[in-house]
């Protein structure tokens, strides 16, 4: 199937071996969400123009008991078609307002949390509660947090999925779009999304130097944003050459491993704290 319709593929010893690795993992997925194995790291995001923590993304990860850390790539898929990532989304918007609510209580202010909804979310009932009912519960502002959801997983409910983020966005919650323009986009359908910030996706920002034409198209969208008031925000910084590019062309948050990695809460914790030192020495020396 994964091959196309109309066509017929012979047995493989490899397609054997997959198969029983796809069942096993989900298997062992089930288990590590229940036995809360799994855990949420946080890449921060920093405003280009200042070099201050703007914020982060929440990032799911796994580490398999035997087979060690699992790619997301790998196991999000197999949550996503076994219904599973309903539950697992909605520990994930539990655990970040958790952890903003021991950063915020240390008096540290790290930005938004961004948090990745995949099309099954977008589909469930239960979805505008998952998020507010933590939001209130830990007694966060709403706009601490921010939901990246794809084109695509909007496009399947479109409706529906319209409907939902326009009442998360009056609550106060922000709204990005992620891997803007690698799907099937549509400027007209681009006006009828609900969002504030549009990020530029890693596979441009990769290309950056390349040529004109993906250097074109990164200019493109960070233009885009800023002649409709959004935010933009290029993920997957690398080199010093791509956050020159961007800066010069007007992006306004960047995040990449020339920043940082994802890090674990602790040391999630402990970069805010030490940014937020830095950025209190600064003020105080620009007051003196």
């Amino acid at each position: 199937k994964d091959a196309g319709r109309n066509r017929f593929e012979f047995f493989s010893e490899q397609l054997n071996a997959e198969s029983r690795r796809k069942i096993g993992l989900e298997r062992d997925l089930r288990r590590a969400f229940h036995e809360r194995e799994l855990e949420v790291h946080y890449q921060p995001q920093f405003d280009i123009a200042s070099g201050e923590v703007e914020g982060a993304e929440a990032l799911l990860r796994w580490t398999h008991p035997t087979d060690g850390p699992i790619s997301p790539g790998e196991f999000i898929p197999l949550a996503e078609e076994s219904g599973l990532i309903v539950d697992i989304g909605a520990w994930v918007i539990e655990q970040v307002c958790e952890d903003l609510r021991k950063i915020l209580d240390r008096g540290m202010h790290p930005g938004s949390v961004s948090i990745n909804v995949s099309a099954c979310q977008l589909r469930d009932a239960g979805f505008h509660n998952s998020v507010m009912d933590p939001i209130r519960r830990f007694d966060i502002h709403p706009p601490y947090i921010q939901l990246e959801v794809t084109e695509t997983a909007v496009a399947q409910n479109r409706d529906t999925a319209n409907s939902l983020l326009n009442s998360l966005r009056q609550d106060g919650i922000r709204v990005a779009i992620d891997d803007f323009g690698t799907g099937y986009s549509s400027l007209s359908y681009l006006q009828q999304m609900p969002f504030d910030v549009i990020k530029v996706d890693k596979s441009f920002v990769d290309k950056i130097g390349g040529g004109a034409t993906s250097d074109n198209i990164c200019r493109t969208v960070i233009r885009m944003a800023q002649e409709m008031g959004k935010k933009s925000i290029a993920e997957g910084v690398e080199t010093r050459e791509q956050l020159e590019f961007l800066e010069a062309n007007g992006c306004d948050v960047a995040q990449g491993w020339y920043f940082s990695k994802a890090l674990g809460k602790d040391e999630f914790f402990a970069f805010v704290e030490q940014q937020d030192q830095h950025t209190q020495r600064r003020k105080a020396l620009e007051i003196l």
